[in-house]
């Protein structure tokens, strides 16, 4: 998987995993990526940091690392004058929390309607998974958990399966 900084055409920040620069293209030519904010489809990649090891000598140095975006926690433009700092209003920042609460009711709906359609196999999921798709069992809508290491076995076998992020109120 490829991990990339994503940037709309209003600026807004956000990161987006990829299977592959070429899935990302893909995605990108059908129109397929949206920015979080304000839902633009007009997507592109942002420039990024290398990741680049360093020597001994800055491995020694206490640097703090560089913070990550993700789409539940919205950056504002970068401002490229050093000499100016970028004020958010309160404006702004209550119309991206508008947007997130959208997703996550977007995202709670979609949650209960695949509760309500699909079989609950637990952590047979990988297992399950692998018999319907080599037609060793009935043809059915499962859902369940598995380990890191399975869902990567499974998406290199070409088993298709959908991740869904945990909400909030699924950590408490």
């Amino acid at each position: 998987m490829i991990k990339y900084d994503l940037i709309c055409d209003n600026k807004h920040i956000f990161d987006g995993w990829f299977k592959s620069s070429e899935a990302f293209e893909t995605q990108k030519q059908k129109g397929l990526l949206c920015c979080p904010i304000c839902n633009s489809i007009q997507v592109d990649r942002a420039l990024m940091t290398p990741n680049v090891q360093g020597t001994k000598k800055s491995k020694d140095m206490d640097i703090a690392p560089p913070t990550q975006t993700t789409a539940s926690t919205p950056n504002m433009p970068q401002n490229t004058d050093s000499n100016k700092t970028q004020t958010i209003s309160a404006a702004q920042v209550q119309e991206a929390n508008k947007v997130i609460q959208h997703k996550l009711e977007f995202l709670r709906e979609f949650k209960k309607q695949v509760k309500e359609n699909t079989e609950d196999v637990g952590n047979s999921f990988a297992e399950e998974a692998r018999k319907i798709h080599y037609k060793e069992a009935e043809p059915r809508n499962i859902r369940g958990e598995t380990t890191a290491k399975e869902a990567k076995e499974l998406n290199d076998e070409g088993i298709n399966f959908l991740p869904i992020p945990d909400l909030p109120e699924d950590l408490n």
